[in-house]
């Protein structure tokens, strides 16, 4: 491989990882800036922020990334975090338990990998 296209894909590389930096900076500014009004009362929590993984888990997996890499989009990232965010609220609108949503983003979770699966599981049997 020329130098040249070595040299062009380290910089998209920085490019890429200097954009996600910024992304993530400018997302925990907005959470901090959302939790500032815990300040004011001193209720800060240390586990703030606490089982938020599953949930942005569930909302890629959701949204079409595969558990194994090299499949997604932004555009079906920003639809699976929509839809985890909707089943979220509407679990809050129907009084249901905080302990069930975690449950439920489980399920979730599960019927998502399941789904994928077996739409794997199809493309290649098609192939053969």
């Amino acid at each position: 491989m020329p130098a040249r296209f070595r040299h062009r894909k380290r910089q998209k590389k920085r490019l890429l990882q200097w954009q996600q930096a910024l992304l993530q900076k400018l997302g925990g500014k907005r959470y901090g800036h959302r939790k500032e009004s815990c300040k004011a009362k001193r209720n800060i929590s240390v586990t703030q922020g606490t089982g938020l993984e599953l949930r942005v888990i569930t909302s890629t997996i959701i949204g079409g990334a595969s558990l194994q890499g090299g499949e997604g989009s932004v555009l079906g990232a920003f639809l699976g975090s929509l839809l985890m965010a909707l089943i979220t609220n509407a679990l809050n609108l129907l009084g249901v338990d905080v302990y069930w949503h975690t449950f439920v983003t489980g399920a979730t979770l599960l019927l998502a990998v399941l789904i994928d699966q077996m739409g794997k599981n199809r493309k290649a049997k098609v192939k053969a």
